[in-house]
This record gives structure tokens, C-alpha cells and sequence, in this order.
């Protein structure tokens, strides 16, 4: 068919026009889906991130410890040490809430881990007893902190503990995780207070 005949579009150029304009479709639906996963992801991860933040910011709220004072009807925990590490005792372990007297990959030996269903997965606070050293932060041995007792303690391992909150979820079958660590000190212990620092000095 001659240029300028008039006659308008051959079959195989209708054909190859409806093509390309299907691929042109699939390619600016496949961005934009993208782009709303990605989105959809930040979300996600800001949420994770504010719980996290709001939880330490809890945890801060809280005095270290108190001792011989019994936790007012609907007051919840009493101190940070009933909060994050209740106990080092293996017999008082269950499920969502156990003492670790030996190491694990994402654990130190004498750490109290507590796990509890968060807004889009699980919420877990990992708390361990530390001294400061001059290369930092560094875990008390197990033997110091074994047998602890929070509500019961006349003495405790030692007035600091690093405790990590993290929020772990699944997100498009792709493992996610956002976490805090910080150490909470006791400027002052209260009286009948006593820590084990002579141990470890």
C-alpha cells in the first residue's frame, strides 16, 4: 500500500500498536505496584520503629528498683527490674518470658528474655546485668546473677542493666527487625539495696 493512499492502518500494524501500548500498561503497573510495596514497607517499618521507641521510653519512666514497696492494684510493674528481669531462676521460666543462664547466638549468659505480641509482630526485651569497663559495657558472669529474685531481693547482681527492644515481623516473606539497646543505671539504689559489686570489683 502506498504512503498517503487514505486507506488507514494494515491489520499487523493495528496489532503491533495494541502490543506495545499492553506492554507500555504492564510496565507502568508493575512501577506503581512497586512503588506501593515500598511504601507500604516504610510504613511499616516507622510503626515498628515508634513501638520501640515508645517502649524504652516506658522502660525510662520506671525507677530502677524498689525494694520492700508491694505494686498498688492496677499499677503494673513496680521498677524496671520487675519490668525486664524479673527473675534468674530456670524453674520460674515459660514460654514468652525465660532466664537464659547460658549463652545463645543473639543472647550473653544471664540474660532475662520477655516476648509479648506487638502491632505487627512479636515485641521481644532481652535485659542483661553489665559493669563498665574501660572497653565498655560488658555482661556479668552468670554465677553473679543466677538465682535472682526481683520481688524477693534484699540484694541485687548490680545497679545496671543493658536492655535491647526489638520488633520482629514478616513483610512480603522477607524477615523484618528494628531494635533499641540501652543501659539503664541506678544513680542510687535504694535503701536496703545491696549490690554484689564486691564480687566483680
Amino acid at each position: 500500500m502506498p504512503l498517503g493512499s487514505g486507506r488507514g492502518f494494515s491489520l499487523l500494524e493495528a496489532m503491533v500498536a495494541v502490543a506495545m501500548l499492553a506492554c507500555t500498561v504492564l510496565a507502568v503497573t508493575g512501577i506503581v505496584s512497586l512503588a506501593q510495596g515500598q511504601t507500604v514497607r516504610c510504613i511499616h517499618e516507622q510503626q515498628a520503629q515508634q513501638v520501640v521507641a515508645n517502649t524504652v521510653e516506658d522502660l525510662r519512666s520506671l525507677p530502677f528498683l524498689r525494694v520492700g514497696q508491694a505494686v498498688a492494684a492496677g499499677e503494673g510493674h513496680a521498677d524496671l527490674m520487675l519490668t525486664v528481669f524479673p527473675h534468674a531462676c530456670i524453674s520460674r521460666n515459660h514460654d514468652s518470658a525465660f532466664y537464659c543462664p547460658e549463652g545463645t547466638p543473639e543472647w550473653p549468659a544471664g540474660t532475662f528474655v520477655s516476648s509479648s505480641p506487638g502491632p505487627l509482630g512479636s515485641l521481644t526485651t532481652a535485659a542483661t546485668f553489665v559493669r563498665s569497663t574501660p572497653l565498655g559495657w560488658v555482661p556479668l558472669p552468670e554465677p553473679l546473677v543466677g538465682g535472682f529474685v526481683a520481688d524477693q531481693a534484699t540484694e541485687v547482681p548490680g545497679p545496671a542493666l543493658r536492655v535491647t527492644v526489638s520488633l520482629a515481623w514478616s513483610e512480603a516473606g522477607r524477615a523484618c527487625r528494628t531494635s533499641i539497646t540501652r543501659v539503664f543505671t541506678a544513680a542510687e539504689l535504694p535503701t536496703g539495696a545491696v549490690t554484689r559489686q564486691a564480687a566483680w570489683r
